[in-house]
């Protein structure tokens, strides 16, 4: 009987421990969801474009929270603002043009009428409600426009038959697209001509002296717009040569038949009107001969 009883005990003994253990669980769980608050930045870097507004903003567990700091790290740290969610404290001239939310699940720092001054590295420090901290880093960059692209050509000498390859390229441009154009229309795709490597490569393929024309890089970004062009027929004499030789004698047989239509249509009208005229003429030579009889009978 005691064995039964101290067993039972012993087994009582071993489900406080389990749920002890169990408890522990869930509060490490729940203590460390409160206190790491992991934050999440979907952008660490940001261009912005002068005179205009940029946004650093962060996710975060929500209502994990409590507080948050602002800084400018170039050199010197510099804070901007400490944000709480129902108020702010500012440093410096930064509240004219700047705003900050501390909401449930994100933190966010507005600043208007950007310059190349506001470049550089921000900081943000968050609190927990448990007063653990975590930093994150911002870098703001101005928006630059494109250069005048270059265009490169593979191979240099152009011969009919070979596959074209013209390469694109401009030295700065924040964000820049590609875009060609073919004698100023926008190039599309055929069996012949085709974009790449984001509209930075153009190929042409079995070149003939149909290709004889001007092709245009056009790169552009938000705020600006460059192109460049490349004539084949600079570059291909003796190809191109021969595309002009045969435009040129295309063109002078247009020219004589054209001629040769306008002097048959001039004749067949000619032979039409003449002989309407003469016979006017007779009638009228008839009739002056007729009123002379009767004046002097």
């Amino acid at each position: 009987m005691s064995l039964f009883v101290h067993g039972k005990a012993l087994g009582s003994e071993q489900e406080t421990l389990n749920g002890q253990w169990l408890i522990c669980v869930l509060l490490v769980l729940l203590f460390s969801k409160e206190a790491m608050a992991p934050i999440t930045v979907a952008e660490p870097e940001v261009f912005a474009i002068q005179g205009k507004v940029f946004t650093l903003s962060a996710q975060f567990p929500p209502g994990s929270i409590d507080s948050a700091t602002w800084s400018k790290q170039n050199g010197n740290e510099k804070q901007i603002a400490d944000c709480h969610v129902a108020d702010n404290h500012w440093y410096g001239s930064y509240q004219e043009r700047a705003e900050c939310k501390l909401q449930n699940d994100m933190i966010s720092l507005t600043l208007r009428h950007f310059t190349p001054i506001d470049a550089g590295f921000y900081g943000l420090e968050t609190v927990t409600k448990l007063g653990f901290r975590e930093k994150s880093t911002f870098t703001v960059k101005p928006y630059v426009s494109v250069s005048i692209p270059i265009i490169e050509s593979h191979p240099e000498t152009i011969k009919e038959g070979i596959n074209l390859t013209l390469i694109c390229k401009t030295e700065n441009g924040t964000k820049p697209t590609f875009n060609w154009k073919m004698d100023s229309a926008k190039l599309a795709n055929d069996s012949r001509r085709s974009t790449s490597e984001n509209g930075t490569v153009l190929t042409v393929t079995k070149i003939n002296p149909s290709d004889c024309v001007t092709y245009t890089c056009v790169v552009q970004n938000n705020i600006s717009q460059e192109e460049k062009h490349f004539n084949i027929s600079g570059d291909a004499d003796l190809l191109c040569e021969q595309d002009n030789g045969t435009k040129k004698w295309t063109i002078i047989v247009i020219v004589v038949i054209s001629v040769a239509a306008f002097v048959a249509c001039l004749t067949y009208g000619l032979s039409k009107v003449l002989p309407q005229e003469e016979r006017t003429r007779v009638r009228s030579g008839e009739q002056e001969s007729a009123v002379l009889e009767r004046l002097t009978h």
